[in-house]
């Protein structure tokens, strides 16, 4: 798959589960694994988009 097809679904693959992950839920924090293909502008675009609900 290309970068650039890349949806929200494609980039968020999975909540992260850890001792440390469940941690920052207490600080309204998660942690994704992210797809490799995806940059930090597509997560920070994804973030963005989650914050407008």
């Amino acid at each position: 798959m290309k970068r650039d097809k890349l949806t929200i679904y494609d980039v968020l693959v999975r909540p992260l589960v850890t001792e440390k992950s469940l941690a920052l839920r207490e600080h309204r924090k998660y942690v994704f694994e992210v797809n490799p293909l995806a940059n930090k502008g597509l997560v920070k675009d994804i973030k963005e988009l989650e914050g407008e609900h």
